[in-house]
């Protein structure tokens, strides 16, 4: 069976040859064909109507799944976040109270561990109007915005203008409906 663009090449050439007709049987075989084509094009798009529709529906399903599994995500994030504030709790407030007050000389004793009481350098609190200059750090990034490069681009192609470094295509499309 012919693919749509060779049935497409075939109707084109009928309808070169029928233009070319020189008798009347000519064009009237051209037009039997043509016909032919035709119903060969409308069942070769019926197909592809129904091969669209498919992927169209196979598409909401991953993204509804695509969905899903990112609410998931952000749920075992928050689940992930609270047992760390639970760990923090547990490591920063209650067992230093329980080695101070149960521990012997800052050191607790279970079955399965040894807790020992230290001291050291906690998270530093910064000023920033007070802070010295030289802890100062400048980020800089550069980035294009392809948003509005695109724009740019459109409204200089319907001027006749280019924007140098940009390019635009002119694409064909087939709405749906």
């Amino acid at each position: 069976m012919s693919t749509t663009k060779d049935l497409v090449g075939e109707y084109i050439d009928i309808e070169i040859r029928k233009e070319y007709a020189e008798t009347l049987e000519e064009r009237d075989e051209c037009d039997t064909a043509l016909q032919t084509v035709q119903g060969q094009l409308r069942r070769k798009i019926k197909g592809i109507d129904h091969i669209v529709m498919e992927m169209d529906r196979k598409l909401a399903l991953v993204v509804a799944e695509e969905d899903i599994i990112s609410r998931e995500i952000t749920r075992l994030k928050r689940r992930k976040n609270a047992i760390k504030r639970s760990k923090g709790y547990f490591n920063e407030v209650l067992l230093p109270i329980v080695v101070k007050e149960v521990g012997v000389e800052g050191v607790f004793e279970t079955d399965t561990a040894k807790y020992k009481l230290y001291e050291t350098y906690g998270k530093v609190d910064v000023n920033e109007i007070e802070c010295p200059k030289e802890y100062l750090k400048i980020k800089m990034v550069e980035d294009i915005d392809r948003k509005k490069a695109r724009a740019d681009a459109i409204a200089a192609h319907k001027e006749g203008k280019e924007i140098p470094g940009i390019k635009i295509a002119r694409v064909e499309r087939v709405r749906r409906s």
